[in-house]
């Protein structure tokens, strides 16, 4: 039988784990998943970024964020909480800059 302590520290075992995800830097996973999350809601590239570049040019526009910061901000331009933001464009999914400082400020 697990005593109440050992228990406890499972518990904070787990937010700990969990916190840490949380806070760990974009990768180029989280990056593809995002976009890939975008476009099946229906939302278009940018058309001036290279297919073949865009992975790589995203991530390193979302290097240092964390990853909470980049699916909050995903699941916002989805459901269109940025309508009132004049640099976000409603359908489109917005250029790096853009989404590195929207991933950021959720971040926050």
């Amino acid at each position: 039988m697990i005593s109440p302590a050992e228990a406890r520290l499972s518990t904070l075992g787990r937010e700990i784990t969990a916190l840490t995800e949380r806070l760990a830097c974009v990768s180029e996973a989280a990056v593809l998943r995002s976009l890939d999350a975008m476009q099946t809601a229906g939302m278009t590239m940018p058309p001036t970024i290279e297919p073949r570049k865009i992975v790589a040019v995203y991530h390193y526009a979302l290097s240092g964020v964390p990853a909470s910061g980049l699916s909050a901000a995903t699941q916002k331009l989805i459901r269109g909480d940025y309508a009132a933001n004049p640099n976000v464009l409603l359908g489109t999914i917005p250029k790096p800059p853009v989404l590195a400082a929207l991933a950021k400020a959720e971040a926050l």
